[in-house]
């Protein structure tokens, strides 16, 4: 399966994937809950863990991959001149 998890960089640019992609994060929990692959939750595995399901696993158990608006909000303002969230100091 190629795709975002397949590219270069911390964890194979998985993260940028699961922040916007709310199935794959629905997927990911059901496997982080049995501890099994994405690709073996997927039908296309033999439970062996491959660079791509590391590459997930590892950036859903990355904090900074899932947005968390409430935190967002309570920790950052909006800068007016940068037209953006930012966090104060």
């Amino acid at each position: 399966m190629a795709g975002p998890a397949d590219q270069p960089g911390q964890y194979g640019g998985a993260g940028k994937r699961l922040i916007a992609d709310a199935q794959l994060r629905a997927e990911l929990e059901l496997c982080d809950r049995y501890r099994i692959p994405h690709s073996f939750f997927l039908g296309v595995g033999d439970g062996r863990w491959s660079e791509t399901d590391r590459a997930k696993a590892l950036a859903f158990d990355d904090p900074d991959a899932h947005h968390d608006l409430n935190r967002l909000y309570a920790e950052c303002r909006w800068d007016v001149a940068a037209q953006r969230m930012v966090i104060p100091g």
